[in-house]
């Protein structure tokens, strides 16, 4: 009887310990799962560490960038202002002192040009008449150069100074082939009519 109520001990024992079996074999298996969590969140970390630091780069990077986009506007911007005026080298050029003197003169030399041809006498109406046209058409011209230089001169527009010189300077060469056909006109008129003049002396002579 003895040995038959020991045998429910011995069957408790035995689960027990089949028990214990069984709990030593799950737990390194949750174990590895736990070192293998831990690694992944640790790989996990490592990365986004990484991407952090490449985000910061690039953010950086871009900041940068916008600075010398800012400082290449504002150049830009500070050389359209530029070529909104006239600089100090265009004002005190050659060209520009050369249209002021010649504007200076060029009345006169007006004056001078139709007064040599007013006092002709041996002149027939005609062509006094064309000269004083050809005159005042030519007159218009110089007077409208002179202004299209002052514009360009004191516009705001965008224009590269070399080409507020070259401007001024053609309108000068402009300015300066009108009163030379002008003076050529004039000359032509005065030798026509001392020719008339000579002629008429030597018939009157007769």
């Amino acid at each position: 009887m003895k040995h038959i109520k020991k045998i429910p001990t011995l069957i408790l024992l035995l689960f027990i310990s089949i028990s214990n079996a069984q709990i030593a074999v799950v737990n390194p298996s949750s174990e590895a799962q736990l070192i293998a969590i831990n690694t992944k969140l640790t790989l996990l970390n490592k990365a986004t560490i990484k991407q952090t630091q490449v985000l910061n780069k690039l953010l950086s990077e871009m900041k940068k960038n916008n600075e010398k986009t800012e400082k290449i506007r504002a150049y830009e911007q500070e050389i359209v202002e530029g070529k909104k005026n006239a600089p100090e080298f265009v004002l005190k050029s050659y060209e520009v002192e050369n249209i002021i003197e010649l504007k200076s003169d060029v009345v006169q030399i007006l004056k001078n040009l139709k007064k040599s041809v007013d006092v002709l006498t041996d002149l027939k109406g005609n062509e006094k008449k064309d000269f004083v046209v050809f005159y005042k058409r030519k007159m218009e011209e110089i007077f409208y150069l002179f202004k299209a230089s002052k514009d360009v001169i004191g516009s705001k527009s965008l224009i590269e100074p070399e080409q507020r010189i070259n401007i001024i300077k053609n309108n000068t060469d402009k300015v300066k082939d009108h009163l030379d056909k002008l003076n050529l006109y004039s000359n032509n008129l005065i030798k026509l009519s001392e020719g008339r003049k000579v002629s008429n002396t030597l018939i009157n002579k007769f």
